[in-house]
């Protein structure tokens, strides 16, 4: 009886120790409540004490969660640092992660599984011709979900012709290593290659001088084999717009080398995909109607309008909203899947209806977690 009653002190010694203060500090304030009114009741002395230890214990209840939701808070940023070397507030890629979160898981399993199949079997598998066929996937948060999906990718018969998959996408490689028994998937991690650059942290992305020269390497290298090679990149974006009553596609990024790597590859492969989820595309005509909506303390976007050149090789794959959708992009989805004037890019035929997962109060902060394009969607779509 005396080791468990032990027992349960030491268990809930911090709630006794709560207790035990706030009765002390309820009867002294009362007390001296007592002492300036001269005489009081003795009932208002029990209504007086009770209330200040309600009031106190309530205070010392909240602080002492308070305390309890930080030392988990520290124990989830060592992790965090211990496996990625960041905390949550330090990293841009972990909160734009939260962003479409299961819109891009979706979009990621329409465009592998679809789309890139689909591709590599009809323009690649079945044409004798090519040599070669390299794949370079763009870093973010829309592009990290393919990864996994890619082990999957069908291409033995061009394993045999020197395929390969190239990347700047730090997270993305994570995702490769996070997969069990790769000896059971189409491909492994030495079927894909980092591209060398500075390292960034914030976008766990490879960018910077030694990113352009790779790239401008391997297009030299290319012209000069003489072999009939195929490039097709996916890229992404902070931000697309889409200009002239959603007739061009422009590309906006921010970030030391983002955009030079973006450009390099849309410049130099024969198929571009861009991917994003619907609530990523402002039908804006300016760059500086997207700067100008930005707080004081954000850095500005930098754009690249794709050429009308490569039009048909260039494809945006993104989402749709079903006809009864609550969404607030509602009219923006037809006015895009009805748009067929597009001068600088297609739309992919496997765009899908992507079906909310949240409740109406929840679909303005869903649809547009930043706050910024939030606060101004009306005079945006």
């Amino acid at each position: 009886m005396y080791d468990r009653g032990s027992r349960l002190i030491k268990k809930y010694k911090g709630e006794l120790l709560i207790g035990i203060i706030t009765t002390f500090l309820s009867i002294i304030l009362t007390y001296f409540i007592s002492i300036i009114f001269s005489s009081i009741e003795p009932i208002m002395f029990v209504v007086f004490a009770l209330g200040f230890f309600v009031v106190i214990l309530l205070g010392a209840i909240l602080f002492n969660q308070k305390r309890l939701l930080d030392a988990k808070f520290k124990q989830v940023n060592f992790i965090l640092r211990s496996e990625f070397g960041f905390t949550f507030n330090q990293n841009q890629f972990f909160k734009r992660q939260q962003h479409f979160t299961i819109e891009k898981k979706e979009i990621a399993h329409t465009f592998v599984n679809q789309v890139l199949q689909e591709l590599v079997e009809k323009k690649f598998n079945q044409d004798s011709s090519v040599n070669e066929l390299n794949l370079f996937f763009d870093s973010g948060t829309t592009i990290t979900p393919i990864f996994p999906l890619l082990l999957n990718l069908n291409v033995q018969e061009m394993k045999g012709h020197n395929f390969h998959i190239y990347t700047n996408n730090l997270a993305g490689i994570d995702e490769i290593h996070k997969a069990p028994n790769q000896d059971e998937f189409n491909l492994n991690e030495r079927d894909f290659s980092l591209i060398p650059g500075q390292p960034l942290n914030k976008y766990r992305a490879t960018t910077g001088t030694s990113t352009q020269k790779f790239l401008n390497a391997m297009w030299a290298s290319q012209e000069k084999s003489g072999k009939n090679i195929k490039n097709v990149c996916v890229l992404t974006a902070n931000w697309f717009l889409l200009r002239k009553g959603l007739r061009r596609i422009a590309i906006c990024a921010r970030g030391p080398g983002h955009m030079d790597f973006k450009k390099n590859l849309f410049e130099n492969c024969n198929f571009t995909f861009l991917l994003a989820p619907l609530g990523k595309l402002l039908p804006l005509d300016t760059l500086g109607d997207l700067n100008d909506l930005l707080p004081d303390k954000e850095d500005k976007y930098e754009c690249f309008e794709l050429p009308k050149n490569k039009c048909e090789q260039t494809v945006l794959v993104t989402t749709y909203r079903q006809n009864d959708s609550p969404s607030p992009l509602f009219n923006f989805s037809i006015r895009l899947r009805e748009n067929k004037k597009s001068e600088n890019y297609i739309l992919c035929e496997k765009n899908f209806e992507y079906r909310l997962k949240c409740d109406r109060t929840e679909l303005a902060i869903t649809e547009f977690p930043h706050k910024y394009i939030r606060v101004n969607y009306q005079k945006i779509f």
